[in-house]
């Protein structure tokens, strides 16, 4: 009896964790770009916006000031510094966000007219197009979850991301053999490895289930919407079938 409410009691905690996974990834990777997104778009009064290009626009927040908190630390700090990176740009990411959200709602209350163009004006264009755009997009993402090969790159980079996130120290044991290491001005610049580090700690997700199954399907369609917002600019309506005929060809 006792072993079957363990065992129940095993399930619950699972349960709870992915459930917590789920949560942690909508709010570090949709959630807090969207809202540091929110505050870049409107630091110059900006009024009209779209979901898409906030978005976009906070990630490239997110990943410069990433790489500004984490060099120092990685070059200053020693020991176990991935503690003061983690919880430092949890507490700057976090505050921007909200600092976008605050400037939403406080300039809606003064009545000022913000308006989020909707999704649909944005996919201008053949609707038919659209949708072979959006299958071809969901094959390529199959393919890299199941059949992705792997190079050389993932033994020291993914490794190094999984050594951070469980030993709590950057770039001080060798990602090849485990022993210590000095640090590697090359790769201490490289602090991708870190962010994924830092994403798989918040959320709790192993970093190479992260690299191998969860970024990729986030990354990819976060290319394809900058490619979007260049080539809504440069081609218009034509953007689709120049999608299909130069990038997925």
């Amino acid at each position: 009896m006792k072993k079957k409410e363990n065992s129940l009691l095993k399930q619950e905690i699972d349960m709870l964790q992915v459930i917590w996974q789920i949560i942690g990834l909508f709010l570090f990777m949709i959630a807090i770009p969207f809202g540091m997104g929110l505050a870049v778009m409107q630091t110059g009064g900006k009024i009209k916006m779209d979901p898409v290009t906030v978005l976009v626009s906070g990630y490239l927040v997110m990943f410069a000031t990433f790489e500004v908190v984490a060099v120092p630390i990685v070059l200053w700090v020693s020991g176990e510094n991935f503690i003061y990176l983690k919880w430092f740009y949890l507490f700057l990411s976090g505050l921007l966000a909200l600092w976008g959200m605050f400037l939403y709602v406080k300039r809606k209350k003064k009545g000022e007219e913000i308006t989020f163009d909707p999704v649909k004006e944005i996919f201008t264009g053949d609707k038919v197009l659209w949708c072979m755009v959006l299958l071809v997009l969901l094959y390529i993402l199959y393919m890299i979850v199941t059949h992705t090969s792997f190079d050389g790159d993932d033994s020291y980079y993914v490794a190094q991301s999984l050594i951070t996130q469980n030993t709590g120290t950057m770039y001080t044991q060798e990602p090849y053999t485990g022993g210590s290491t000095v640090l590697d001005v090359r790769h201490a610049m490289a602090v991708f490895t870190m962010w994924i580090a830092y994403l798989g700690s918040m959320t709790g997700i192993h970093t190479t289930i992260l690299c191998h199954s969860i970024l990729p399907c986030i990354i990819l369609p976060l290319v394809l919407l900058v490619d979007m917002l260049i080539g809504k600019e440069m081609l218009g309506e034509k953007f689709a079938a120049y999608l299909l005929e130069n990038r997925y060809t």
